[in-house]
């Protein structure tokens, strides 16, 4: 999977991407960096260098067993970080935490 984003806050497409056991290449830049583990599940470019995003590309693809590597890695990346179990605890506990600092600011005032 290819993501040359300039703008990116999360990269859905690149956590969809691990999903299916596929690695991604992108720039390390904006949250594709927070994603991506450069060399073990896809490869990050030096942000906005096409050259060295060319040469990810590459080093993705040149070697079937690194691929395979990469591709098991993405596909485990994605079960331990982005189930949906996992996603609706971090949110819940977000809003927990938003709740208590709600209720402490009433009792304040």
């Amino acid at each position: 999977m290819l993501v040359p984003s300039l703008q990116e806050s999360f990269g859905q497409a690149a956590s969809e991407s691990f999903s299916c056991g596929t690695p991604v290449v992108a720039f390390n830049s904006t949250g594709l960096k927070d994603i991506v583990d450069h060399q073990q599940n896809g490869y990050l470019a030096k942000p906005y260098e096409v050259e060295d995003f060319a040469k990810g590309i590459t080093w993705v693809l040149e070697n079937e067993q690194r691929l395979q590597k990469l591709s098991f890695y993405a596909r485990e990346k994605a079960q331990q970080e982005f189930t949906l179990e996992l996603q609706a605890r971090r949110y819940s506990a977000l809003f927990q935490e938003i709740l208590m600092i709600v209720n402490k600011s009433s009792f304040s005032n």
